[in-house]
């Protein structure tokens, strides 16, 4: 089973032992190396198929971070993921339940930890852990201090979000505003009057059409963590 990034060589060197010890017992159990090696591909196909058609469902209260994470665990494990809005599961839409109902695995950060295991206490619930760009931080706090700074996103969650990491990282500015409208007149107004802006990934296409003045405007991306990608590794073996 390949999940993205390469093994580290000591991390190696361990799947080299269990591959050892496993071939020693197979000797000492009477079976030759070809029929092992017979054995390992076939249970090899076998966890792969497995991987590939594991039901995985994402729980995250907006969809510009949702489609974050699925296109993140798509390209870092190769695999699939359903995400749900949090909003469809509360109002309990009928095509997120079916889909939580049959997933194998179910997914959610640790902001919304509680209220997915409250509206799902049958079900195990794995939370995972997010964390801002470095870089984006970097660069907002280059921002000067009496900046216009402004916000470009579409949902409230999201708002809630980068105003929480904002206060959590220190980081504030007195001339700051919310730009949410979709019109795209409205938005060219707003945009001019500002000095610097932090951008939703959904909304990042629309500010980059209209940035005729090369306003610095600073895409904010949640990412998952690498304990996080590693636990979902973990879960999809488990899961087998």
């Amino acid at each position: 089973m390949v999940f993205g990034r390469a093994l580290r060589p000591h991390r190696k060197d361990r799947i080299g032992r269990l591959l050892d010890l496993a071939i020693e017992e197979a000797l000492a159990a009477g079976i030759s190396l070809n029929d092992y090696a017979t054995l390992f591909k076939r249970h090899l196909a076998k966890q792969k198929k497995k991987i590939r058609t594991s039901r995985i469902c994402f729980i995250e209260c907006n969809d510009e971070q949702l489609m974050i994470f699925a296109d993140d665990i798509r390209k870092e494990l190769g695999i699939s993921i359903t995400p749900i809005l949090l909003d469809d599961f509360r109002r309990k839409k009928a095509s997120a339940l079916n889909l939580l109902r049959d997933a194998d695995i179910i997914l959610t950060s640790v902001y919304h930890s509680a209220e997915v295991v409250s509206l799902l206490p049958d079900r195990r619930i794995d939370v995972v852990g997010l964390q801002p760009e470095l870089d984006s931080l970097i660069q907002i706090a280059q921002f000067p201090q009496q900046a216009n700074v402004g916000l470009v996103c579409r949902s409230k969650q999201f708002q809630g979000d980068i105003m929480n990491t904002l206060r959590d990282s220190k980081l504030s500015f007195p001339n700051f505003s919310v730009v949410e409208t979709e019109d795209p007149v409205e938005l060219a107004e707003s945009f001019a009057s500002l000095d610097a802006a932090i951008v939703s990934p959904g909304r990042l296409q629309d500010v980059q059409a209209l940035n005729t003045e090369n306003i610095p405007a600073i895409e904010f991306v949640y990412r998952l963590s690498t304990a996080s990608m590693n636990l979902i590794k973990t879960l999809i073996v488990e899961n087998q």
